[in-house]
This record gives C-alpha cells, sequence and structure tokens, in this order.
C-alpha cells in the first residue's frame, strides 16, 4: 500500500487515543478504545429465555472443533445422547457443504478432498488453522523463487482500496460489519444470562475511529469459578450465531440476486469495441462503437448456431453464434449507467449489503473458532485440550500452554501473510 495511506490509517488509529486520553471518560488502552453501556441489557433479559440459544450453543462446539466437539458433547459433564451429537453432526455436515460451496468465498480450492477431510474432522477451527498454514506456505514459496506473493488473507477495511488485495470491500460493508458484531455479542451475552453469569455491560471497541469489535463483558471471575459445560457454551455462542446469520442473509441473498440483478443490469449499457470481418455480429449489421443495452445475454451459455438478440442504440439486431459459440465481437468492461436514479441505488446497495453480510458472518463465524488468544477459539481449545488431556491420563492441565504455544506460531504467520501489503 502507498505510504500515504497508510500515514493516514495509522493517524486516524493513534491519534484520537492520544488526543483524548484524559478528556473523555470512556476506557482507552493504547489506540483502543471500549465504550461501554447496559443499554440493551434488558433486551438480552428477554430473548435468554428462548431455550433455542443454549442448543445453538451446543451446536456451536461440533460446528468449532468438529468430531473433538461431538465427543466432547457425548464424554463430558454435557453428557448429549448419542442419537442427538449424530444429529448434530449431520446438521454440521450439510451446513458446511451449504457455505463452503460457494465459488465466491474460497474458489474451487476448498474442495480439495484433504480441506474437506480437515473441516469434517476438525472443524471450521482447524479449517482456518489450515487455511493459515498453506497461506503462509504459499507466501513462503513464492519468495524462495523471487515471485511476488499473492494474498490469501488481507485486512478488511470497508470502503478502503488496498493495492494488492484479492478483494475490495465497499464502504458499504461497515454496515454488514455492525450486524456481525451485533450478533455475534448479542449471542455471547444471551447465552451467559441462561447459564445464570452476570453480564456487565455490552460494548464497542475502536482503534481510533475505526470499529473493530463488539463486546459483552460477563463477569470473568465468576466465569473462571464456573464449569467448562457453561464457559465453552458462552464462548461458542458468538461464532454460532453468525452461522446463523449467514443462512438468514444467503436465504435473502439468492432471490434478491436473481430478481434484482437483471433490473441493475438492465441500467447499465457497454460499447462495442471491436467487430470481427465476416463474423456474425457483422452480418447481423453491429459495428464499433454501437451501445449494447441488454448485456446478460453476452453471459448466457454460448451454443453454437443458437441465435441473441441484442437491444442497441441502433435497435434490436439479430446474430447466430458461429461453431466456436461467439458472434465475433469485444465490448468495454467498463459499463456505464443510463439513468442514474435513487432508487437504481437504493437496489444495488441493498443487494450488496446483503451479499457481504452473508460473507461477512461467515468469515467472521469461522476465523472466530481459530485457536488464537484473541478469539474464541482459543477458550473453546484451551477447555477441550484439557478435558482430552485427562481422559488420556494426563495429570496436569495443558490447554493454556498449548494455546499459548499456538498464539505465538499463528501470530507470527499473520504477520508474514499481512506484511504483504507493506511491499505492494
Amino acid at each position: 500500500m502507498e505510504l500515504f495511506w497508510w500515514i493516514i490509517i495509522a493517524s486516524l488509529a493513534v491519534a484520537p487515543g492520544l488526543l483524548l486520553k484524559r478528556r473523555i471518560k470512556t476506557e482507552i488502552q493504547g489506540i483502543f478504545f471500549l465504550w461501554r453501556t447496559k443499554r440493551g441489557l434488558s433486551i438480552v433479559k428477554r430473548l435468554s429465555k428462548y431455550s433455542i440459544f443454549t442448543y445453538l450453543a451446543d451446536l456451536g462446539l461440533v460446528f468449532a472443533f468438529g468430531l473433538f466437539g461431538a465427543f466432547y458433547l457425548i464424554y463430558s459433564e454435557h453428557k448429549r445422547p448419542v442419537k442427538k451429537v449424530i444429529v448434530d453432526y449431520v446438521i454440521f455436515i450439510i451446513s458446511a457443504i451449504i457455505l463452503i460451496e460457494p465459488a465466491f468465498i474460497f474458489g474451487n480450492a476448498i474442495m480439495n478432498p484433504v480441506w474437506m477431510t480437515v473441516l469434517l474432522i476438525t472443524g471450521f477451527g482447524g479449517l482456518s488453522l489450515y487455511i493459515i498454514i498453506w497461506a503462509t506456505y504459499s507466501v513462503i514459496a513464492d519468495l524462495l523463487i523471487g515471485k511476488t506473493p499473492v494474498p490469501v488473507l488481507q485486512p478488511v477495511i470497508p470502503g478502503l482500496k488496498i493495492p494488492g488485495a484479492p478483494i475490495d470491500v465497499p464502504l458499504s460493508a461497515w454496515i454488514s460489519l455492525l450486524i456481525v458484531l451485533v450478533a455475534h455479542e448479542l449471542s455471547h451475552a444471551i447465552v451467559a444470562v441462561r447459564e445464570k453469569i452476570r453480564v456487565k455491560s455490552l460494548g464497542i471497541a475502536t482503534a481510533g475511529v475505526f470499529p473493530i469489535g463488539a463486546f459483552a463483558e460477563p463477569d470473568e471471575k465468576q466465569m473462571k469459578r464456573e464449569k467448562p459445560k457453561k464457559r465453552l457454551r458462552i464462548y461458542a455462542a458468538g461464532s454460532m450465531m453468525n452461522f446463523v446469520v449467514t443462512f438468514a442473509f444467503i436465504a435473502l441473498m439468492i432471490p434478491s440476486q436473481a430478481i434484482i440483478q437483471p433490473m441493475l443490469l438492465s441500467n447499465y449499457y457497454s460499447e462495442i469495441l471491436t467487430v470481427d470481418a465476416g463474423s456474425p455480429a457483422a452480418a447481423a449489421g453491429l459495428a464499433p462503437g454501437m451501445k449494447i443495452y441488454n448485456l446478460n445475454v453476452l453471459n448466457e451459455e454460448k451454443i453454437a448456431g443458437t441465435p441473441i438478440t441484442l437491444a442497441t442504440d441502433h435497435g434490436n439486431l439479430t446474430a447466430t453464434r458461429n461453431a466456436t459459440g461467439s458472434i465475433g465481437i469485444t465490448f468495454s468492461t467498463d459499463m456505464k449507467l443510463i439513468s442514474n436514479s435513487a432508487s437504481h441505488w437504493a437496489l444495488f446497495y441493498y443487494l450488496e449489503i446483503v451479499t457481504w453480510t452473508a460473507m461477512l458472518n461467515f468469515a467472521v463465524g469461522m476465523f472466530n473458532f481459530l485457536p488464537f488468544f484473541i478469539f474464541d477459539g482459543a477458550r473453546i481449545f484451551e477447555d477441550l485440550a484439557d478435558f482430552y488431556a485427562k481422559k488420556l491420563g494426563f495429570k496436569k492441565k495443558i490447554g493454556r500452554t498449548l494455546v499459548k504455544a499456538m498464539g505465538v506460531v499463528i501470530g507470527l504467520m499473520f504477520v508474514l501473510n499481512l506484511g504483504i501489503f507493506l511491499i505492494q
């Protein structure tokens, strides 16, 4: 990224903490602001009456660490019936296939049998770790042969175009990010109340002016005294709710795209750049400079001998695809608006927000299960590791030691992967 933009981002992240540290009442830790409130706790208490949240929290353990979470539910103090855990695991498998199939998330790489095996055995926590290891290997391999590494992981800053990043996150994704954070933290709070653990406050965390998270603040001292069963439910609840929200917005996104995308596309036109001599397009009267209004027909299946009718500024012209399925034109990829109407942009941003809400909830839900010390996955992993260590005859708890060791390794991998953007 250009130095100028790094300076701007750093200034907006660092300066507010330095300037306002003694002037406002909110808690400031370095550059981080913790904005606490008790508003919303009454809603949390009302929602905590519904047992579905406990079920989702238990299911979240299977989503987090696959078979390890499933066996824990059976053999731990949960003592969940085997038949019910089998149903939980089947739900996890079906959900995993639905969530990772769409090409817009990971592409074909995710369908690799190794990736799928890792997911089904170790859950989304294991898969997220595998992805980071794979990304780190790719970066190191590229550096060793002198290639510029292609980023797999990237910072998510809505509205900021990051050079070299595989995806540009639009400004409207701030709304999606807010939905992610609220769903995640409210679920933590709701399950905490169901487990009779006091929630002191709700809040939002920012790095300067940038929202970086939301939080529910259960009584940590009480949490440490409670049995792992209660703690694990609270830890798993946030990401599990993100997966639920993902499904809700996918269900909304699919019909929305089917209905709205053709409407949006009909409000754009593109110009023909070239027409091959003797081509079907030339025979139909198409010429460079003409405007094409129904771009969607060019994306239809290219079957030889099928006619397509193009709506142009010279009327409707029909060309028949040749043996290769082409009509012999190239057109500009820089599409232009026909009508810059408010209704067009309302539909555009609606679809954008719905799509990004589904994507970000999935990403946060999965990577928050990563056994890295700042994520819920580390806390889940610690209790699960202690449980299995005890079953294997270990006298000492090993969970915290493992989490610390993994935290160092994963942290270094994060630095290596995100450091790519400094050399773009």
